[in-house]
């Protein structure tokens, strides 16, 4: 009997996670189109770029992201990423597919680009670990750990927002936070029984 650990609906089908380490690609009548043996444990996240093109995978039982090209056999944005620690999360940018931004979650936020040199990777948030989930739409990164929900804004470069965990809601290693961008500045965040709805809006006078 098969269990899956992650799944992400694409146009085209879906992409499941499996507990051996396995990402499978499924067209619409569950046939698989393509199989990658990713990791040495349970798939813990999935990321797909914006076009459809990219899928990028981790596990917390070891320590390598996986980029492949979903449909294609190798693709010049191919690679295997070694972070110390575990990895809980990854998230393919929304401009991936031309820029080759993704972030990855340890016990650290990590923004990771191509350089001359190979990937260049700068830390984004450090402190509060683990590094459950992550989310990226334009230019908003949002992320949960064990303290809550931040928003980091690329183009000014600065965390803008940060959205604290209920302290009566359930341990968060047990009940994970969903993260879902609805639009380019409303963020719902689901944990546990809750659900929020949050919405970046420009800073003005009253606010300082």
């Amino acid at each position: 009997k098969q269990w899956y650990q992650r799944r992400v609906a694409i146009t085209t089908g879906i992409v499941l996670g499996d507990i051996n380490g396995q990402v499978f690609l499924l067209d619409h009548s569950g046939n698989i189109i393509r199989q990658i043996n990713a990791h040495k444990g349970p798939v813990t996240c999935i990321s797909i770029d914006p076009t459809g093109e990219y899928i990028a995978s981790c596990s917390r039982h070891d320590p390598n992201v996986i980029i492949k090209g979903l449909y294609k056999e190798s693709s010049e944005r191919d690679s295997s990423e070694s972070f110390k620690g575990g990895v809980y999360s990854v998230e393919l940018g929304p401009d991936f597919a031309s820029q080759g931004h993704y972030v990855v979650g340890t016990d650290k936020l990590m923004f990771n680009e191509k350089g001359f040199f190979g990937v260049k990777r700068s830390v984004l948030h450090a402190g509060e670990w683990p590094i459950w989930t992550v989310s990226w739409k334009n230019s908003f990164i949002a992320w949960a750990n064990d303290m809550g929900v931040k928003i980091y804004d690329t183009s000014s470069r600065k965390l803008i927002t940060k959205i604290a965990r209920d302290p009566k809601s359930p341990s968060p290693a047990d009940y994970l936070c969903h993260l879902c961008w609805y639009s380019g500045v409303t963020l719902l965040v689901g944990w546990a029984n809750t659900i929020k709805i949050c919405q970046v809006r420009p800073r003005t006078s009253m606010d300082s």
